[in-house]
This record gives structure tokens, sequence and C-alpha cells, in this order.
């Protein structure tokens, strides 16, 4: 569960002081396992939500208060919930401790605006590959970009009533190259030189990443065809019939 999806969850805007503290304290226990934690850990989890940096010698007067929902942790100057207080979160809120699917990363490679409302599983990709590239995963981004890359393709064929065409005798669907060779010589997708050119890169890079038994990714290269990438890929969903 995200932050935003917690705070709404618990209505954690018009708390007390103490409250937010105390809620703010069981998020950080389950979804960054913090067994304890000191004061100034826990008041800047407050600003990461969003929420104003209170007064820290007044909090922590509060938390040592009677009835205080916080017990003193194992090392000097920390503290944790007590297990009547965790024991209450739990029950009141099951659903804060489902960890979310949701990739929450800056938009590296494909704005989200680019695939919002063409297909789920298109925008789950594009997530995925910005993802990899804001934590430097070199390798999962490569073959992530080339997955988007042939399935874009793949949607192009059926598209324009042409899928049989990208499978082989069996059913199969034949390999990225011959679908690109394919797919341009018959004028199944028609891209700018540029596109070509980024499209076949990225093909070979990705199945370096895939197959390269000593290869090892750089986000240089990334980096470096990155906005062609961008284009290649709003050039296809036109191609789709996405945009």
């Amino acid at each position: 569960m995200t932050k935003d999806q917690f705070s709404k969850l618990v209505n954690l805007a018009d708390q007390t002081e103490l409250v937010k503290a105390t809620l703010v304290g069981f998020y950080l226990h389950i979804h960054q396992e913090l067994e304890e934690y000191s004061l100034r850990t826990l008041v800047d989890g407050m600003v990461d939500f969003g929420l104003s940096r209170p007064n820290e010698y007044r909090l922590r007067d509060r938390m040592k208060g009677n009835g205080s929902p916080f017990i003193k942790g194992k090392q000097q100057g920390n503290y944790k919930l007590s297990i009547k207080q965790h024991r209450a979160f739990k029950e009141a809120y099951p659903t804060a401790l489902v960890e979310s699917e949701e990739i929450v990363t800056d938009e590296t490679i494909l704005p989200d605006s680019l695939l919002k409302g063409t297909r789920t599983y298109l925008e789950k990709v594009g997530q995925q590959i910005n993802g990899s590239r804001h934590y430097k995963i070199a390798d999962g981004c490569l073959l992530l970009m080339r997955r988007m890359l042939e399935m874009l393709i793949l949607l192009a064929y059926e598209h324009k009533g042409r899928e049989a065409e990208s499978k082989d005798a069996s059913g199969w669907h034949y390999p990225l190259s011959h679908l690109i060779n394919h797919a341009q010589s018959n004028q199944i997708i028609r891209l700018t030189r540029a596109s070509s050119d980024v499209l076949e890169e990225l093909r070979q890079l990705g199945n370096n990443s895939a197959h390269g038994g000593r290869y090892i990714a750089r986000l240089v290269e990334i980096d470096k065809s990155k906005i062609a990438f961008r284009v290649c890929v709003e050039e296809l969903l036109h191609e789709c019939g996405l945009r």
C-alpha cells in the first residue's frame, strides 16, 4: 500500500497530532519493516506523508504520557507501538497490510499520458520500464523495452487484419527480427527512419540482455536511445489504432 492510499484509508490529515504519529509509526513498521524508530525518523515519516512537521519536544512529551500508544524501543531514544495498539490497527485497517502493486517512479522514459487509455497491459509494462530505469536495473529495462516494441508490432498486425502473417505454420509468432522485417517491407507498419533504427537497436540490446552470457547492460545504452524509443512507441501506437 502506497503512502497516498494509506493516508486516505485512515483519514490521516484529520487526525490529532499524536494519532497521526501513531498511524505513521504503524506504516513504518508494516511497509518499511522498522521494528522501532527514533523520534526524528518518525517525524520525517510524517513529513513524507505531506503532514506539517510537528514540534519534536511537544510530540515526545505526548508519546511519553500516560496511556500513550508508544513504548520504548530496545535502543536508547527509540520508540515503537505497543502490542495492543498494533493489534488494534491491524483489526481496524486490515487492507493496510496488503502490499501495493503500484509502481511509483518518475516518468523516466515513457510518460504515463502516452499509454493511458490504450491497453492496461501496455500501461503496466510502461510503468515497469520507467521503474526499472529509475532503480537502475539496466538489463531488466532493456528487456521490457524490447517487449513493449514486440507487443505493439503484434497489435499492429491484429489491428490491420493481418495477424495470420505474424505466425508460422504451427501458429507460433515469428521471432522479433522476422516481424520487424516483414512488417516494414509489407507496409504493416510505417515508421520514420529514426524509429526503424531504434527498433533494430533495441531488439539487439534486448537479445544481449536475455542471452548474452557475459553481457551486462549499461544505463548509458538506455539513455542514449530513450528519446528515440519514446517516439517509436508513439508511432507504433498510431499504427495500432490506439492513437
